[in-house]
């Protein structure tokens, strides 16, 4: 117990002195930083293909273009931070130019004459949007109405509105950038006032899916422990398995994971995920979610940054989402099991909110045989966080040395104190029962080179708890 006060101090009261360092984790803490990577607007200042940080939501629109799904994503960092009352990460956008296609369009047509004065409530992409409407307003006045409420809030969805069409009068939703992104967020009418009917469709799907993989590149140059990718597609994710060989490589030493969401039911989420099989790549399940993809997997990536500690458990961590509108949608009991097994991240709509049911990575075998063991993405992130602590360690006592005994067993001792602090922060585990395993050596035809064997062992997450009620009726 520390003692603060001078022992000759006599005067009665309460004294209070601030610690601001028991609080660290006592290993160097990392930089946390995420990349968002998405079609870059025409109104967008920075030039695709180079990461560019952004300091707020304002800052977003500018870089990205304002009603951008790339905008909309480094937004939700924001939102997401706030959410769980943490400071948010550096955030860096990359942009991509508009793939060659078409940009999707909605329609919502109304018809009819007002009979009461009451708001037409709608959503587009989980907001919500009242339009105002008297009593005796045509359909004219309310598309005009509903065109305007739009366009006041424009800046948080990736639509452009306008009014085209002479009875009945339309608004049209036009993607602000081409491409399938912008597919599947048809709008939902929640209310009208009576007279007046609105009614939404998708006569224009998008075309055209954006090519990542020079964004993905542009990111190897530094550390960017998240990275969330606006595409919903095998294309990318094949395009993140080939980043992650690089980035994880031996000499690169740039671990991170990569986040992508799929909107689809179960048997679409785990047929993505099954092409992967990588524990640096998590595919997020959330079956028709109103809220845009691109959103769902940064607010996981944002989410799992917001601890430091690399084992940590994200059971049951609050997103900042809407979720799905309807009850069907919600993943009942034996979809979430199949989701998990499949390597797929469920997001499940609770009493209260939207919240990750467990953070896994898709990697489910190995060699064919099933690996459970580095199913939770804490696993990997674990090793990696104490490679990156091993890292700078190694570099100093290589300064100026030789290739001795003395040397290896430092090195040995350096290996040691680390996975000794992980053991004592509740990362690491069984350290005695390994120490024999941490090994430096020379290099039998390379005499310039050091040979390092560095065991960990990882203290699983916990994740069930399975009781047993037992009843006893008993006599007086």
């Amino acid at each position: 117990m520390t003692q603060n006060l001078a022992s000759d101090v006599r005067k009665p009261g309460t004294y209070h002195t601030f610690d601001d360092t028991s609080g660290a984790r006592g290993l160097v803490p990392l930089n946390r930083a995420i990349a968002c990577i998405g079609t870059l607007g025409s109104s967008g200042a920075m030039s695709a293909g180079v990461p560019t940080q952004v300091f707020n939501e304002a800052d977003c629109d500018t870089q990205a273009g304002a009603s951008t799904i790339l905008s909309l994503m480094g937004k939700k960092v924001f939102a997401q931070a706030r959410k769980l009352g943490v400071q948010p990460p550096k955030v860096f956008l990359v942009g991509v130019a508009d793939p060659a296609g078409t940009a999707a369009i909605y329609k919502l047509t109304c018809a009819g004459t007002a009979t009461e004065g009451k708001d037409v409530v709608f959503s587009v992409c989980g907001r919500i949007f009242r339009a105002s409407v008297a009593n005796g307003d045509d359909q004219d006045a309310v598309a005009t109405a509903i065109a305007a409420a739009l366009n006041a809030r424009i800046k948080e969805i990736p639509f452009a509105a306008a009014v085209n069409g002479v009875g009945p009068e339309i608004v049209d939703l036009t993607a602000t950038c081409t491409g399938v992104n912008s597919n599947g967020y048809t709008p939902t009418v929640i209310s009208a006032p009576a007279g007046i009917t609105v009614t939404p469709s998708a006569p224009t799907p998008g075309v055209g899916v954006i090519d990542d993989t020079a964004a993905l590149d542009a990111l190897l140059a530094a550390h960017y422990f998240s990275v969330a990718v606006e595409n919903s597609t095998s294309v990318s994710r094949d395009d993140l398995e080939a980043h992650m060989d690089d980035a994880w490589a031996a000499g690169a030493k740039k671990y991170r994971h990569a986040f992508l969401c799929d909107r689809g039911n179960a048997s679409s989420s785990t047929t993505l995920a099954a092409g992967a099989n990588r524990k640096e790549v998590v595919i997020v399940g959330a079956e028709n979610f109103q809220d845009i993809a691109g959103e769902c997997a940064v607010a996981v990536g944002t989410a799992r940054l917001s601890q430091e500690r690399p084992s940590y458990n994200y059971d049951g961590t609050q997103l900042a989402l809407v979720g799905p509108l309807l009850d069907s949608d919600v993943y009942i009991d034996t979809e979430a099991e199949t989701l998990l097994a499949g390597g797929v991240t469920p997001l499940v709509r609770t009493d209260d909110g939207v919240e990750i049911m467990r953070l896994v990575t898709t990697k489910t075998t190995d060699s064919g045989a099933a690996f459970e063991n580095l199913l939770d993405l804490s696993n990997s992130w674990t090793v990696a966080y104490y490679a990156l602590q091993l890292d700078p360690r190694l570099k100093r006592a290589l300064k100026g040395k030789n290739v001795d005994e003395d040397l290896l067993r430092q090195l040995e001792d350096i290996g040691y104190a680390v996975l000794k602090a992980g053991e004592t922060l509740g990362d690491l585990h069984k350290v005695d029962d390994h120490k024999d395993e941490i090994v430096a050596a020379s290099h039998s035809t390379v005499p310039s080179r050091i040979l390092y064997d560095f065991p960990q062992s990882v203290v699983p997450n916990a994740h069930q708890v399975d009781a047993t009620h037992r009843l006893f009726v008993e006599g007086a």
